[in-house]
């Protein structure tokens, strides 16, 4: 599960991803990609515990 950000990261993504689609900008669609690539890093990439 994820936690807050993660949560607010994919919601931003969906936003940007529905956003680029809509105004048909690709800038906005790349960002989503990337936000929803980014909630996998910091799930897997935890810093908390260091």
């Amino acid at each position: 599960m994820l936690g807050g950000k993660g949560r607010t990261l994919i919601l931003f993504s969906v936003f940007f991803l529905t956003a680029g689609f809509a105004f048909e900008n690709y800038f906005l669609i790349y960002f989503a990609i990337l936000l929803i690539f980014s909630t996998v890093v910091i799930h897997n990439f935890d810093l908390k515990n260091v």
